[in-house]
């Protein structure tokens, strides 16, 4: 018989873990979003890695002080690499969700949109987690939420063809490259 070990820990740590992420991506997204604003309206890339660098240097503190909750936060080395995946895969997961809130064109009050533009890090936080528990939700809202972007359907009758969100996410990352 296979003996499998039991955590006696709680979840006391991976909530410390999740909740340290997402005020690290809140923190984030309150100093840098403005820089993303002005890199958008100067078509200046440049702009956008000194909030990368910030979240992705947070990410390896917190990494450093919750090392129990995922194998990934182990080493120095694979600690740097969760670190850059993570804030890769967050960051991604934020423009997508702005493209999809300006795709669905519904205002919010500013503490909603600030919930909606933070959710992808604790969620991309959540899936890093060595308990299944704890990522299989987390990759499960991930996915759907992708998958209700790309087949969201058209606000307006008689609009292009395709996925609303994926035009925004589109014209969002052609306005760094485009001079």
């Amino acid at each position: 018989m296979i003996e499998v070990p039991v955590r006696r820990d709680g979840p006391w740590p991976v909530v410390a873990h999740v909740a340290a992420l997402w005020v690290a991506g809140a923190v984030t997204t309150l100093t840098g979003g403005w820089l993303v604003v002005l890199a958008a309206f100067l078509h200046a890339g440049f702009l956008l890695v000194p909030p990368v660098l910030l979240l992705a240097a947070l990410t390896y503190a917190v990494g450093t002080a919750t090392r129990r909750v995922t194998s990934l936060t182990a080493g120095h080395g694979i600690r740097l690499l969760w670190a850059l995946a993570y804030t890769f895969l967050s960051t991604v997961a934020v423009l997508f969700t702005v493209s999809a809130l300006d795709a669905l064109g519904t205002p919010f009050p500013p503490a909603v949109n600030l919930v909606l533009l933070t959710l992808p890090f604790p969620l991309v936080a959540c899936a890093f987690v060595d308990r299944w528990t704890v990522r299989g939700p987390a990759l499960v809202v991930l996915l759907t939420g992708v998958a209700l972007c790309v087949w969201l359907p058209e606000p307006v009758p008689g609009a292009p063809a395709g996925s609303p969100v994926l035009r925004e996410f589109g014209q969002f990352l052609r306005a760094f490259v485009t001079a």
